[in-house]
């Protein structure tokens, strides 16, 4: 690329040098452990705003956006999360756009939930078997194209 484009047409800058620990789409991907794991600061992030949701007796619905939008990667490395992001989903959904939104019993339940998983649960180095069908390395899947004579 040098020799066509010259010595000033590349700038190293933009070349991020090869590492095995990557953050990408908001996780931090380990390639040889074969992990995902939540940073830190997302953590404290949906939990801080979980904890203030909970104690306040109403919210908006761009708040509850927002609130969706942290837990969104806590339900991607946890499954079973995804039925409360989905009722919370369906309140946001269902929620008028310019009066302040009262919590149902569920809602705060699920909430309270969230919390606690945010506080307790293992949201770093989850294997990422958990999320694709992962073949091991003595696996090998061929792909071939046959191509058949046509008559036409």
């Amino acid at each position: 690329m040098t020799a066509v484009l010259g010595s000033r047409a590349i700038n190293n800058k933009k070349f991020t040098e090869w590492s095995t620990n990557v953050v990408a789409l908001g996780l931090e991907w380990d390639s040889v452990a074969v992990t995902v794991s939540m940073p830190v600061s997302k953590l404290q992030k949906a939990l801080g705003t979980v904890e203030a949701v909970l104690v306040s007796s109403q919210t908006t619905r761009t708040a509850l956006a927002k609130l969706l939008g942290s837990l969104r990667h806590v339900c991607s490395c946890i499954r079973p999360a995804k039925p409360f992001s989905q009722q919370l989903m369906a309140l946001w959904k269902r929620s008028p756009r310019v009066r302040p939104i009262s919590f149902t019993l569920e809602a705060r339940l699920d909430l309270a939930w969230f919390a606690h998983i945010l506080r307790f649960g293992r949201l770093r180095g989850v294997p990422l078997e958990y999320f694709v069908d992962y073949l091991p390395r003595r696996y090998t899947c061929t792909w071939m194209l046959a191509i058949a004579d046509c008559a036409f």
